[in-house]
C-alpha cells in the first residue's frame, strides 16, 4: 500500500549534482522527489496515492 504522506531525506553530505538528480527523477518518474536548497530530497508518493488518515 502506498500512503500519502511524504518522506524527506538529508542529503547535506551526498551532494547530488544537477544531473545525478535528475538521473534520480528519471529513473522514478512514478514519484514526484523535490531537492530544498538545505539539501534535503522530498519524496511524494504518487497522485491517487491511499490517504492513510481516511
Amino acid at each position: 500500500m502506498i500512503t500519502a504522506e511524504s518522506i524527506t531525506l538529508n542529503l547535506k553530505s551526498v551532494n547530488l549534482s544537477d544531473e545525478q538528480f535528475y538521473q534520480l527523477c528519471h529513473s522514478n518518474d512514478d514519484w514526484r522527489i523535490e531537492q530544498t536548497a538545505e539539501g534535503e530530497l522530498i519524496i511524494m508518493p504518487p497522485i491517487g496515492a491511499i490517504n492513510s488518515l481516511s
